[in-house]
């Protein structure tokens, strides 16, 4: 059982999940039903994905810059977290767009 206080004041209770195969099955027995036409392509293409990407990291890197202290914090946490994929290891990312 679950219960999520809302900022209303509201009180939602969540008695159980379903299993993930059942909420897929049922998913796409009610798009076969209703006639739904499958899910067609993304809107925006995996290179101007990464091209987006690529802006959101050098907006993040921009407001790193500007609070260094900021910075220093999270270059710690993410040091003794292990965030990343390798950690420790500081290097430049590449940034060439449509690839990953």
């Amino acid at each position: 059982m679950w219960i999520a206080p809302r900022h209303s004041g509201e009180v939602v209770r969540h008695e159980g999940f379903l299993p993930l195969k059942a909420v897929r099955g049922s998913s796409r027995s009610t798009a076969a039903a209703n006639g739904a036409p499958k899910a067609s392509r993304s809107e925006a293409p995996q290179a101007l994905q990464h091209y987006i990407a690529l802006h959101k990291a050098a907006a993040v890197r921009y407001q790193l810059t500007q609070h260094p202290a900021l910075t220093l914090r999270l270059a710690v946490a993410s040091l003794i977290g292990g965030a990343g994929s390798v950690p420790g290891r500081v290097g430049d990312r590449p940034r060439v767009v449509g690839r990953p």
